[in-house]
């Protein structure tokens, strides 16, 4: 599962080659979604060869992170939910004088599916973290108030 943001692209990798996009997109927002057959988008990428550095870049980063994430294998439930919170934190996070809010209509269904655990586990472990002041789960959006907490039970400190 991933989060886009305004201007992302999914779906580049069926430009090259004969493969179909098997993904399902589903939006939590209101959304504009611009859908471009492979012809079109052959005919603007011969006229407009500097877009191609744009789609390498985007795969290129998608692939970073496909890296980045191989760890997770390694990580317990608790160490994925928090990796995830850091993630959307830095992705859809806006630095308010109390924290950290994440300006994104989170559930805890999305994050279960984001971070591969269950939604029982994200449950228990934001009321526990929200019981230690180290994040705010209501009023919503969630706000991350101890940053420095979260990455230190995130490299082994138990909550």
């Amino acid at each position: 599962m991933k989060f886009f943001r305004p201007n992302d692209i999914y779906g580049v990798l069926t430009i090259f080659g004969d493969s179909r996009n098997v993904m399902t997109v589903e939006a939590i927002e209101n959304v504009t979604n611009l859908q471009i057959s492979r012809f079109k988008l052959h005919q603007i990428l011969r006229q407009y060869p500097e877009v191609l550095l744009e789609l390498y870049e985007d795969i290129a980063s998608k692939l970073r992170m496909r890296v980045l994430n191989l760890d997770n294998d390694y990580l317990s439930a608790e160490q994925r939910i928090i990796k995830s919170l850091v993630e959307i934190s830095q992705q859809f996070g806006y630095k308010s004088e109390n924290g950290i809010i994440l300006k994104l209509k989170l559930t805890q269904e999305y994050l279960a599916a984001y971070s591969g655990t269950s939604r029982t586990s994200v449950s228990r472990l934001l009321y526990e973290l929200d019981r230690q002041r180290i994040i705010r789960i209501m009023p919503k959006p969630y706000m991350i108030l101890q940053l420095d907490q979260l990455l230190q039970i995130l490299h082994g400190r138990k909550v």
